[in-house]
């Protein structure tokens, strides 16, 4: 005689049928969220912002498209979440060069176009993202996603007012000048050297640190004072008002 295992009727039962891409349940809005936007930045990158749908990032993700248009409201919405994370990352990463006290004026330079190539080089993405916000073209999200392109070069200006300033008299629109300069010239042989690779990635960091050396003497109030770096240099650095150093 043929024993049922306990919990098992004799008459088989269809399956379950496998529910289809949606809101799973019991997972945080907020981290299904982050699961869009991170699939969001892969796409957006590859495909830049008009090759990129709510189908392609809904697949991505895993997800159903109407679950994308439930938690964001549409691509442009979408896209300025994505920049507003890319924003916050790339300003995350800036601040933790400027908290470095390197042994002169040129080293802490250096150590800041630096840190910008290596976030170029670790998070592709993320700064490819930054990029298109940059070139602009995105129809109505257009005015949001300047100011969270805006909101990167005044962190970078404020950081760069507030380690200058105890040393060379820089302006805060003197700093913002140079920090503009900075990141055009980084994000213009950034993103090309990968495609050459003739150029040497130190030398290129030595170039333009150079560059922004020059500048930084021509801006400065009291450029003897800013010869004497080390002498006036606080000893730790500190961000600006307003920015925080997230992970």
């Amino acid at each position: 005689m043929t024993t049922t295992p306990p919990g098992d009727s004799p008459t088989s039962c269809p399956a379950p049928a496998k529910r289809p891409p949606g809101r799973p349940r019991s997972v945080p809005i907020e981290t299904q969220r982050e699961t869009i936007i991170d699939a969001a930045r892969r796409v957006l990158a590859e495909h830049d912002f008009h090759g990129t749908t709510i189908e392609r990032v809904a697949r991505e993700a895993g997800v159903a498209r109407p679950l994308v248009y439930d938690l964001f409201g549409g691509k442009d919405e979408l896209f300025v979440a994505v920049v507003d994370d890319c924003v916050e990352r790339l300003i995350s990463y800036m601040i933790g060069s400027f908290r470095e006290r390197p042994p002169s004026m040129q080293a802490l330079l250096r150590r800041n176009v630096a840190n910008l190539f290596e976030f170029i080089a670790e998070y592709p993405d993320t700064a490819a993202i930054i990029r298109i916000a940059e070139l602009g073209g995105f129809g109505a999200a257009k005015h949001e996603v300047v100011l969270g392109r805006h909101r990167v070069e005044e962190a970078l200006a404020g950081m760069f007012a507030s380690t200058w300033q105890p040393t060379g008299g820089l302006s805060v629109e003197s700093a913002r000048m140079l920090a503009l300069s900075t990141l055009a010239l980084v994000e213009a042989v950034g993103f090309r050297q990968p495609s050459e690779p003739q150029w040497d990635p130190e030398q290129t960091i030595d170039i333009i640190a150079d560059l922004v050396l020059g500048g930084l003497r021509q801006l400065a109030g009291d450029p003897e004072r800013l010869l004497r770096f080390g002498e006036v240099l606080p000893s730790q650095p500190q961000p600006p008002s307003g920015a925080s150093g997230g992970g």
